[in-house]
């Protein structure tokens, strides 16, 4: 998952994913307008709250696609709920969530007939939708399975934060120590 808020000035944002399946550790935020640019641990309920939250933001986010015309999407345990061109639709913040979700999500077929895929979707919002933004479809492309699994949305990041002097990547031990350094 990523999510960029959009020239706002003051506030900016960028959170990332790491594709690990743990609720602590799997997202970063970084605060674009901060002095050092680090990445912070940030939940997954915070996430979900800067995602429902109206400002404008891109999103890469996660869907789950079946050959499973009746499957009960409100079985979710790990997915989110968001509005897609007015409609609501499942995604997921990470490709591990959808894994790990496919034995919560309610369906009758024989197993031995169930196909899926998962698809990287890019996000970008519209206006709100009853209090809560509403996205429209950029892109998206179906991963293969070595993808799935090894997709890492922190490689977004660091994309982004190449060329920023003040961008540090370091754990909050070694960032301390490059403040007291920089401070000196």
């Amino acid at each position: 998952m990523l999510l960029e808020t959009l020239d706002l000035k003051t506030n900016d944002i960028l959170i990332y994913s790491q594709n690990i399946f743990n609720f602590t550790e799997n997202f970063k935020i970084i605060f674009k307008n901060a002095q050092f640019k680090r990445p912070q641990r940030i939940s997954y309920f915070d996430v979900c709250n800067y995602v429902k939250d109206p400002t404008p933001k891109n999103l890469i986010v996660y869907r789950l696609l079946t050959n499973v015309n009746n499957l009960d999407a409100y079985s979710t345990k790990y997915g989110y709920f968001i509005k897609i061109n007015g409609r609501m639709e499942l995604i997921y913040f990470d490709p591990v969530y959808s894994l790990k979700d496919l034995r919560h999500l309610r369906f009758e077929l024989d197993p031995n007939f169930f196909r899926f895929k998962i698809q990287q979707v890019g996000l970008t919002s519209l206006t709100r939708w009853e209090g809560e933004p509403n996205f429209s479809e950029v892109y998206s492309f179906d991963l293969k399975a070595i993808e799935s699994q090894n997709q890492n949305d922190k490689i977004f990041a660091d994309a982004i934060f190449a060329f920023d002097p003040d961008f540090i990547d370091q754990d909050e031990d070694e960032f301390e120590k490059i403040i007291k350094i920089h401070n000196c």
